[in-house]
């Protein structure tokens, strides 16, 4: 198994620039780490191409002194992630090469694709991705946190893509599987952050109220009068998408005060909870987060297809109005919603991955 520029971003492991940046990597995908130290001859393939230096610098410099300063990155990454060189490798020729495709799905070639024995690309932070139609070739897979093919904006992005989307999504860890549960909960948990530019600054696709945001339903809470019984913690979060805004405020990016709340406790002194995944049909981590600590969340259709979840575990919803106005009356099974979570635990997204590579 073949890692591909997994020093780009924090799912498995922490990029340099958190380093830098004090920025905390969340690692949601680290079991990975476990399945791929254990298969067969793993390697890390390293492009060249991509850096986890913030794409407002890495645009202005040219492609030659870039590749240079990739290899120190890379250099400096395995020592602070505790990784020997030993696992770097040239050639991905007849392998199994997996991939978070954030950063680096649009400089992948159709040669890299077609030399490989398969070529799978996890899509998130797709919202991001140019077109590109190494998706069409025949050992090419998605994988994803829960199955989007039926949204017209994945569509939109990769037209004539008709692959089943397996399952690779991100784990609950295990402070949220506290004991002892709390009994006297009430009211609608909403947690999360969410951005908030103008079309003309940025623009993928995705909208609220006339303005461009990964997450429409938490950009529409943000502007609106909750219900006495919602308890909100949501905060802007804003990328600096200009090298004098990143300069400006260098070490304001690490959300710090969206980290500082005790989101376990939090959690456990709520009925349900409310955390609206993405305008690409992603599910957000704390839904599930959430369920383990008891909650009972709020889902749409999208969010919920192709994870198997039992329908008395989650409440479904289309818009926001649907969640303001539920009766919020449901007799809640705590220890039926710990059990669903668990199937999202560490070991059971090793197994699932696990699975996924033997199927390959």
């Amino acid at each position: 198994m073949i890692l591909y520029d997994p020093h780009v971003d924090d799912n498995i492991f922490t990029p340099l620039s958190y380093f830098v940046g004090k920025r905390k990597g969340l690692n949601k995908y680290r079991y990975i780490y476990e399945a791929w130290s254990k298969s067969n001859n793993p390697k890390i393939y390293i492009s060249n191409k991509t850096s986890s230096l913030p794409l407002v610098i890495t645009s202005k410099i040219p492609s030659f002194l870039l590749k240079y300063i990739i290899k120190l990155e890379v250099k400096i990454w395995l020592k602070l992630n505790n990784l020997s060189a030993t696992y770097l490798t040239s050639y991905i020729k007849d392998g199994d090469v997996f991939c978070f495709g954030y950063k680096k799905f649009d400089k992948i070639t159709h040669d890299e694709v077609k030399m490989t024995k398969s070529f799978t690309v996890h899509l998130t932070h797709y919202h991001t991705y140019k077109y590109n139609s190494i998706y069409l070739e025949d050992n090419f897979k998605f994988v994803y946190d829960n199955n989007v093919s039926s949204l017209g904006y994945f569509n939109l992005k990769f037209p004539g893509y008709n692959k089943d989307i397996k399952i690779i999504s991100f784990y609950v860890q295990d402070r949220f599987f506290i004991e002892p549960l709390n009994d006297q909960r009430k009211g609608v948990a909403v947690t999360g952050t969410y951005h908030d530019y103008a079309v003309d600054e940025l623009d993928f696709g995705i909208y609220e109220n006339g303005r461009t945001t990964l997450h429409p339903v938490r950009h529409e809470i943000s502007r609106t009068i909750m219900p006495d019984n919602f308890k909100l913690e949501i905060s802007l979060f804003k990328n600096p998408n200009k090298l004098s805004t990143l300069l400006k405020n260098i070490g304001k990016y690490n959300q710090k005060a969206y980290f500082s709340f005790n989101i376990v406790e939090f959690y456990n002194e709520s009925k349900y909870s409310l955390v609206a995944g993405e305008g690409t049909g992603a599910i957000a981590i704390g839904a599930l987060e959430s369920m383990a600590v008891g909650c009972k969340p709020f889902l749409t259709n999208t969010e919920v297809c192709g994870l198997n979840l039992p329908s008395n575990s989650y409440v479904l919803y289309e818009t926001l109005h649907d969640v303001c106005i539920y009766d919020n009356n449901d007799i809640i099974d705590k220890e039926q919603l710990r059990h669903v979570a668990r199937e999202f635990n560490y070991e059971s997204s090793l197994k699932r991955f696990n699975n996924y590579i033997k199927s390959i």
